[in-house]
């Protein structure tokens, strides 16, 4: 029976055989083994670095031994504030700060907040547990709605600064580094809340407070719908005269909208940008490239001027809270119409504050009256790739408009583009897709897009460049909208999965994997990336069947019968594992991660000659890697084969001077050869690399006792306790150290505390040594 809390606090019910997970860092795995043999543990670990492509972090090892394990000192986290950037490995990054308020022995609670994420903040529950803390989101408080199913993971280094990671599942896929707010010199202070300060006014300050009940809101809703609509029944045209700030530079606007038409017209130095909207063609004049774009569209449903949000009669509420909106109190409406989910913001008065979608908010502020209507003098349209405002400084209702306002002037004839062709922008996009000349591919898709917008095939290509770039968030609105517009195409569900994983979110990446599947159960990539999903998340079981039909669809494919070998690997059935392994090696997968992963698999069935042998090979073809490097030596050390051993090592350590365990690993070998002085040594090095390892101080405490240095290895023991107090071995080998300084109270005491923790051995003990008459300790 096995218990493991990995990281930092790990307890094991004693056993014969344990196993356990131990993480070095994201490219070393380290797995610790000892056998105990006359008194003596010899500690040996199996490492690798291999890189597969299945994202690993966490490898499972067998240790024969009674429990020996990592702890760790727990570092004081305090009230507080930290601010820094949040990086995902695709590139992108986020502003990110964290606010502690409260700490518990192993709890703390508090804020973490996303400023240019929407100016997003969440509460945070966390935990402690030695050296390490993790916290997950709770509850959104204030902004966009978001995913909150991210696991947060940190240390605090050595100046006071949070170092963390973040992801779904196993597989981290995001660090940060967030410095004290009080730690900071008062200039980078000041640029901080400079910096808040300007992404508050970017996207506004919505806080979301308690719940409050669906019927109000219901009620809320309706009112505010039939405010709308008798706008509209007694509004035939709206005229506005305002200004907007584009990249630095003022322009003057003027817009009328006759539902369902709009005319938009823009101003800079005499020159005038139009764009017209009707209920069959878009049109554009761009004066820098005198052209007037055409784009036919469908004609749209009729949603009235201000369109109600664009929320249908059958729209219904899903839930409600009390918010305020830039300071001004509202309630805040979670609305399921159809298939599409909305949040908005309406005020007291029944108007309009905020409409939230996936990808952009819209905030409606500056109400003035206007003929008996309240009118926003101010519209912001705010996404992660736009910032729109416009000041709608005065507006006149049923004014008389031309129609002819809305047709291409006859000046303007001569400028239409003729030559555009959408497939032929597509074409080129996907020449410069195949260079790997994303940005270009982008700007020709875009082109095509503003021809068509009804071409899945378009989106798809424009998410798919955004994807390669790391600009995840524009990936996904474009893949969302190319499985709208065409909802069978398999690839776009695909994408749009490895993009959701980009981001962290697994569980949602899966669903769009098994959609693709549903609609193509050959589509190889969406199987491969299926089962990479459920091996981060955890799920081997899951992850062996879409490998092995990965296998059933192409048998020659060698990362196939990797990824399946290395998920039998993860299950510990080594000789399953072995079997896959050499067929990705048959079919020419990686011969270097092969062999290594098969030299792993027999060291833990504890065939070491066998190891060695694939082993050797690896460093046959890398012997650059102190990780392999080491696994060899390890293995020559267990088949007492010392020199070459040693030899490995040594080089190994060459090459990572600091590496902890390969340091151990050498005292072993000296320890083994009996030269108790260099071990000592070596053990020591170890030490001070990671102080945090108990096995350490009982390897020195074993070499000291070669030296009938007792009272040093009793110091080591004591050290070991001290790191890990619930192995019983460590006292009752520091009791046999007592005994040979014929100190039989502290023997008894330590002798008793071990039999308490069920070991027979120190039963033994306490009737030979102990008596009748054996000490009691007073505590």
């Amino acid at each position: 029976m096995l218990c493991v809390e990995i990281e930092g606090n790990a307890t094991v019910n004693i056993e014969t055989i344990l196993t356990v997970v131990v993480q070095f860092n994201p490219v070393w795995h380290i797995k610790y083994m000892c056998q105990l043999s006359h008194r003596r543990c010899i500690f040996k670990n199996l490492t690798h670095n291999s890189q597969p492509m299945i994202p690993v972090r966490h490898i499972f090892t067998t240790l024969v031994c009674t429990l020996l394990t990592l702890t760790a000192t727990t570092q004081a986290l305090q009230p507080g504030k930290w601010m820094g950037t949040f990086s995902f490995a695709s590139g992108t990054e986020f502003l990110m700060v964290i606010e502690v308020d409260q700490v518990a022995k192993k709890r703390f609670t508090g804020k973490v907040y996303w400023p240019d994420y929407f100016n997003n903040a969440a509460a945070i529950e966390g935990s402690i547990k030695k050296k390490n803390f993790t916290f997950k989101e709770v509850k959104l408080l204030q902004g966009k709605e978001m995913d909150m199913s991210s696991k947060y993971q940190f240390v605090i280094g050595e100046e006071g600064e949070l170092l963390g990671t973040a992801g779904q599942g196993s597989a981290p896929n995001a660090t940060f580094k967030l410095k004290n707010y009080d730690q900071m010199t008062p200039s980078l202070q000041a640029e901080w809340d400079e910096r808040l300060a300007a992404e508050a006014q970017k996207w506004g300050v919505a806080i979301i407070g308690p719940e409050s009940p669906k019927e109000e809101a219901e009620a809320k809703l309706l009112k505010y719908r039939q405010i709308s609509a008798d706008f509209d029944q007694s509004t035939s045209s709206l005229t506005v005269w305002g200004s907007t700030f584009i990249k630095g530079m003022h322009f003057p606007i003027f817009l009328v909208f006759v539902n369902p038409e709009m005319y938009m017209e823009m101003e800079l130095q005499g020159t005038k940008f139009i764009q017209v909207k009707t209920d069959s063609i878009e049109w554009s004049y761009n004066p820098t490239q005198d052209q007037v774009i055409v784009t036919p569209k469908e004609k749209n449903e009729d949603n009235g001027i201000f369109g109600n949000a664009g929320i249908s009669a059958n729209a219904r509420v899903i839930a409600a809270n009390t918010a305020t909106i830039n300071g001004l109190s509202a309630t805040r409406i979670k609305i399921q119409d159809g298939a599409n989910t909305k949040i908005i913001y309406l005020s007291k008065n029944h108007d309009l504050l905020r409409e939230e979608t996936s990808t952009e908010i819209q905030d409606f502020s500056g109400y003035y009256p206007l003929e008996g209507v309240s009118m926003p003098g101010v519209f912001k349209n705010v996404s992660l790739e736009q910032h729109l405002i416009l000041n709608l400084d005065s507006a006149v209702l049923n004014r008389p408009v031309d129609e002819s306002l809305f047709q291409i002037p006859e000046h303007l004839q001569s400028k239409i583009y003729e030559e555009q062709n959408e497939d032929k922008y597509n074409e080129t996009g996907n020449e410069f897709f195949k260079d790997g000349a994303y940005e270009k591919a982008i700007s020709n898709y875009n082109q095509a897009i503003q021809l068509d917008a009804d071409r899945f095939i378009f989106f798809y290509n424009r998410g798919s460049a955004h994807l390669k770039l790391g600009n995840n968030y524009a990936a996904i609105t474009d893949l969302t909208r190319a499985i709208e517009l065409n909802p069978e195409y398999q690839q776009a569900w695909n994408q749009r999965g490895e993009t959701k994983a980009n981001l962290g979110d697994q569980a949602s990446a899966m669903e769009d994997y098994q959609q693709a599947i549903a609609l193509d159960s050959s589509y190889q990539d969406a199987w491969l990336n299926l089962g990479l999903a459920q091996y981060n998340q955890g799920n081997f079981e899951h992850a062996l069947t879409s490998f092995s039909q990965l296998i059933s669809l192409d048998s020659t494919n060698g990362l196939y019968h990797y990824n399946l070998a290395y998920t039998y690997s993860q299950l510990g059935k080594d000789t399953v594992a072995i079997t896959y392994f050499e067929k990705a090696l048959t079919h020419g997968h990686d011969p270097i991660n092969s062999n290594n992963m098969i030299g792993i698999s027999y060291y833990r069935m504890e065939d070491y000659r066998s190891a060695a042998v694939y082993f050797r090979e690896v460093v046959a073809r890398n012997n650059e890697n102190p990780v392999y490097l080491l696994n060899l030596g390890k293995s020559l050390y267990e088949i007492d084969s010392l020199e070459p051993a040693k030899s490995y090592i040594s080089k190994s350590l060459e090459l990572a001077p600091d590496n902890d365990d390969a340091l151990n690993h050498l005292g072993l070998t000296y320890y083994a050869q009996e030269d108790y002085s260099t071990a000592i040594t070596f053990f020591t090095k170890a030490i001070a690399v990671n102080e945090d390892n108990a096995y350490y101080y009982d390897n020195r405490a074993f070499a000291k006792a070669g030296m009938l240095n007792y009272t040093g290895a009793i110091e080591d023991f004591t050290e070991s306790i001290d790191l890990y107090p619930k192995d019983p071995n460590v006292y009752y080998n520091r009791a046999q150290m007592n005994l040979n300084l014929n100190n039989k109270f502290d023997a008894c005491r330590d002798f008793r505390k071990a039999s308490e923790m069920g070991m027979e051995a120190a039963k033994e003990a306490i009737a030979e040594n102990c008596g009748l008459g054996s000490p009691i300790d007073p505590d």
